[in-house]
């Protein structure tokens, strides 16, 4: 089981790190969202969408993929790198459900499932051979 982990750390610790982001994700749109005055769903999924890409960011940076980036110029450099392949991967899942859902009328259940797994593939990729290059 340990040389498992060992070959495989980088996904494994990228599944847990990703369930726990969710959850930041969540619980931060609930609480804004129970704000009184707060109305809408907007600005409460902003706040859990930059909440979660931190959350995600850090863990990612320390756990996961193990960042030498040092200084505050290669870390702004690396954050503004995650950040946007993370806007990268939301504006494909936004463009994807819209076609698929909206204008072609697939299930939105199936296609949300199924677009999860494409993203979560994606953002790995990008993070892995993009964001955190260790160079």
């Amino acid at each position: 089981m340990k040389e498992l982990f060992r070959k495989r750390r980088h996904f494994v610790l990228y599944g847990v790190f990703g369930v726990l982001t969710t959850a930041v994700n969540y619980a931060v749109y609930f609480c804004v969202y129970a704000i009184p005055g707060t109305h809408g769903t907007t600005v409460p999924n902003v706040l859990a969408w930059i909440g979660a890409v931190l959350f995600a960011y850090a863990t990612n940076r320390r756990w996961v993929f193990d960042s030498k980036a040092s200084g505050a110029r290669a870390r702004a450099v690396e954050l503004a790198k995650f950040s946007g392949s993370r806007l990268f991967s939301l504006g494909v899942e936004t463009v994807l459900l819209y076609v698929l859902v909206d204008r072609l009328g697939y299930s939105n259940l199936l296609i949300k499932i199924l677009l999860s797994v494409v993203i979560v593939v994606m953002n790995y990729v990008l993070s892995r051979f993009w964001v955190f290059t260790h160079e």
